[in-house]
Parts: structure tokens; sequence; C-alpha cells
């Protein structure tokens, strides 16, 4: 079953400088943004699959983009991020095996990246919405490039629209 909802993300990036040997550069200190957005999306149950679609602001640096929020209802503990658009990637967020590697189309040219799931907690459900919060590090080529904490707060359409 399809169903409207509002969409309200919170993206807390932490940057961090690296040397070419691999080390954390810590006199420059870490960058910090943070990224908050309200959009309008849809959560779709099928079977033990619960996702949420929704389309990414332009002004994010995305361009045209539609992602997809893959929550298996059997395992709250791994999330799936897709993306579609004029840039792809999927990446698999697992708070078990901790460590997974995807492949993300920068536009230019796709890069291998591993993905550090640091914790997730979930708890979003097709009757209620919910909120999902990742942390998670990135890593470029064996070092670290950035922390993110996100959090996806779901909200059912009220029928009154």
């Amino acid at each position: 079953m399809e169903q409207q909802v509002k969409v309200r993300i919170r993206s807390r990036i932490t940057q961090y400088d690296v040397s070419e040997s691999g080390q954390i550069k810590a006199s420059n200190g870490a960058k910090e943004d943070t990224i908050e957005y309200v959009v309008e999306g849809r959560m779709e149950s099928r079977g033990d699959l619960l996702t949420v679609t929704y389309r990414e602001m332009e002004q994010m640096g995305l361009g045209k983009v539609e992602t997809s929020v893959v929550l298996r209802v059997s395992n709250p503990n791994r999330v799936t991020i897709l993306r579609k658009g004029e840039k792809n990637g999927s990446m698999v967020f697992d708070a078990e095996k901790q460590r997974t590697f995807c492949t993300y189309d920068t536009g230019v040219m796709p890069m291998e990246l591993c993905l550090f799931t640091r914790k997730i907690e979930n708890s979003v459900k097709e009757e209620s919405g919910g909120l999902l919060k990742l942390d998670y590090d990135i890593e470029l080529q064996g070092m670290k490039a950035q922390r993110t904490r996100l959090s996806m707060e779901v909200e059912k359409a009220r029928a009154d629209r």
C-alpha cells in the first residue's frame, strides 16, 4: 500500500582533512555542516520491505535525483539508500556487519566508498511513520573522510489535504 508522507531530513556532516599519509589533521580541525529540509514523499509497503521515496531538493547539489530509503521490517538494523537520476548510487548500512562497500556516481565518474555504520536507530512503521537515525563514516581508499549523522522523520500526510 502506498501513502503520502512528509519527510524531514537533518544531516550533520563532519568533514576531516586527511594528510597524504592517511592521518587526520588535527591542527586544521574538522569542518561541520548541518543541512535541514522538508519534502513531500511517499511510503510504500511490499511484503517485508518498507520504502520511503522522495525527490532531493536541487539546491542540495545532487541535481534531479529521487532517493529511496529501503527498510526491512524483519531487520531494522539494515538500511539501504538508493539514488536515481542525474547522480546514481546505492549505500547499504548494516549495524551488525558495520563495514560495507558501495559505488557512488559523482556525475563525473563513479567512486568506490567504504561505509562504516556506527549506529542505526529505526522506529519507522507503515501505520505511523517514525524516525530513522543513521550515524556513519565514509572512507575513501581506507582514509576516514567524513562522519554523517542523518535523521529522517517520516510523518503520514493528513487526510484533510
